[in-house]
């Protein structure tokens, strides 16, 4: 649709510039337009704000909506008056439409004697084209067939050809006392969009409470006004609803009558069905002073409505938000409690009984004095080795390594860990924001497993390379004692048997020069090198535990941060809140 624009200034002669009308009109048109840019910008914030989780849904949904409205009100208008009838329960709106376009005998808008039977607004006009672009900010849908019935959320089309038509656009909307929220927020949708106002009441609900708002709203915003008693049998009625008009500050209200289908009254001269026709044809919009004081009225309830309903309650739970941010920052960093040393227990076992060290130790001695029985078994056949000259098969252990299902459950431990640590974020959560429900800052579980997983997958790795290999003391010595005279046959001796060892050591003046030396030397470093074989392990254990504890600290920590986004996602800042008091206060500055 075609708007009508402003004529621009004219600048033909400077002096004209100086004239009263033409200041005022300069300064009506500069009001205009910083009120539709200071629009422009609340509009957009407000979109974005909607896309935020915590904000009140409801609340932003009806101020978009009144910006719309106030918006469609700023902007030039076209050349089609739009005129809304309002009215409660039963009062007749469908029906006196219907009168007011000649159709009595085939209806335009369905009318029934059951309540709410209009559910949405139903917009009656000669072309569809001259219907301002997303009036009411819904749908236009055709009506299927008539008479047409008002659908939820959507903007029902008739055309017709009525002469009334020409200049105005009527709209026939739901009860605003019906039983139905969503009928009432249509029907007050529909007066916020409204350019002319017909109020429509019966003999038993002229006084009705519900009306009572709207004509209050339609002196503060300057909207030309008219009120119908429908269904009435005598006059005194309308007389009544006229003085209650006047005391509500309607100076001069014109009340049009229409009788009761089976009463005998009839509408005196100037107020029947037919002079409010006849007025309607001929009305105009609101005179350029009313409408502009209107608008400003219309801004500032806008804005008063924006920040009492969305951005104090954003406020308050922003703060809340920043208090839970607080304490998620304070949290002391959670430790995993995993210890990997059974998994390598049996490292340590199998490198010391494979340790030469070991084999010339007190303790391997030890444990074969125990072992008595199974050592004179062996004996002869140990002996007899010696004498070939061909060595036993170690004694070091050959037990396989121990596998997972030998293992704690270490990444489901550490997994239970990590949900341990999310409840107490969501503890804070619960507590500082009651309000604020979702669990998309949790992340999965699963990946503190993995970390176990992973860590405990390279341990493996270096146990195996390590699993058959002799530890660094046994190479070490053996290095040395290749070196001795007599070192190589004492080498065999070690690997066949202890105590053959023991026999050699005794008589080793006798047999091998150098003997006392190696023994000697080797209780000298078994020491210092069994020390070694320790830490290396030990190591490894240490490495694997710190490298779990210093990635579960790490994820605990990506899980507060994401925690603090989800937070700053749910609600606007506080310098965004500001942003927004500041341009609503731009708003309500123009006059």
């Amino acid at each position: 649709m075609t708007r009508r624009r402003d004529p621009p200034l004219q600048t033909a002669s400077p002096l004209s510039l100086h004239t009263p009308c033409a200041f005022r009109y300069t300064r009506r048109y500069m009001n205009r337009q910083r009120l539709l840019s200071a629009l422009s910008t609340v509009r957009a914030e407000i979109a974005l704000i909607g896309t935020r989780s915590a904000s009140p849904r409801t609340a932003i949904d009806r101020a978009r909506a009144e910006l719309d409205a106030l918006a469609f009100h700023a902007e030039p208008g076209g050349d089609m008056i739009l005129v809304t009838l309002i009215g409660g329960t039963g009062t007749g709106k469908s029906t006196l439409t219907n009168r007011l376009l000649g159709a009595a005998g085939s209806e335009v808008t369905a009318s029934n004697f059951r309540r709410t039977f209009t559910a949405g607004p139903v917009a009656i006009t000669n072309r569809a084209d001259r219907i301002p672009q997303n009036w009411l900010g819904l749908t236009c849908v055709p009506a299927p067939s008539l008479p047409a019935r008002g659908q939820d959320a959507a903007l029902v089309v008739v055309e017709h050809g009525a002469p009334l038509l020409e200049r105005i656009l009527l709209l026939d909307t739901p009860d605003v006392d019906g039983d139905q929220p969503a009928h009432h927020a249509l029907a007050d949708r529909s007066f916020r969009w409204s350019q002319v106002l017909v109020f429509l009441v019966t003999p038993e609900k002229y006084q009705m409470t519900e009306l009572m708002p709207y004509y209050r709203l339609s002196q503060r915003y300057g909207l030309p006004t008219l009120f119908v008693m429908n269904k009435a049998e005598d006059r005194g009625v309308a007389e009544d609803f006229e003085k209650q008009l006047k005391s509500l500050g309607f100076e001069s209200p014109r009340v049009f009558i229409q009788p009761r289908d089976d009463s005998t009254f009839v509408a005196p001269e100037r107020q029947s069905i037919a002079d409010l026709r006849h007025t309607l044809e001929t009305i105009q919009r609101a005179p350029t002073h009313a409408w502009d004081k209107g608008l400003t009225a219309r801004a500032n309830d806008v804005a008063a409505r924006v920040n009492d309903q969305v951005i104090e309650p954003l406020r308050e739970l922003r703060k809340q938000a920043d208090a839970a941010i607080g304490a998620l920052r304070e949290m002391r960093a959670a430790e995993s409690g995993i210890d990997v040393d059974p998994m390598t227990r049996q490292l340590r076992k199998r490198m010391q009984q494979r340790s030469i060290l070991y084999l010339v130790g007190p303790e391997r001695m030890l444990e074969r004095l125990k072992q008595t029985p199974a050592l004179l078994a062996r004996l002869p056949r140990s002996t007899l080795d010696l004498f070939r000259g061909k060595p036993s098969a170690p004694v070091a252990d050959s037990e396989p390594m121990p596998s997972k299902a030998e293992l704690p459950n270490f990444p489901t431990m550490v997994a239970d860990q990590f949900a341990v640590a999310q409840e107490k974020i969501a503890d804070v959560l619960r507590t500082q924001c009651p309000g604020l429900v979702g669990d998309d800052w949790r992340i999965d579980r699963a990946q503190a497993g993995a970390i176990v997983d992973e860590e405990m997958e390279s341990l493996r790795k270096w146990l195996e390379e390590r699993w058959n290999k002799d530890p660094r003391d046994t190479a070490m010595i053996l290095k040395l004692v290749n070196k001795l005279p007599g070192g190589e046959r004492l080498t065999k001796l070690s690997e066949s048997a202890p105590y053959l060892l023991v026999i050699a050591c005794g008589l080793h003046h006798l047999a091998w020069g150098g003997m006392d030396l190696v023994v000697i030397g080797g209780f000298s470093l078994a020491a210092w090198i069994g020390g070694k074989l320790n830490d290396e392990v030990a190591a490894r254990t240490r490495l694997a535990n710190a490298n779990i504890d210093r990635r579960f600290a790490e994820l605990v920590r990506q899980q507060g941060t994401r925690a603090i986004s989800w937070l700053n996602d749910q609600i606007p800042t506080a310098n965004a809140l500001d942003a927004m008091a500041l341009h609503l206060d731009d708003l309500t500055s123009l006059s």
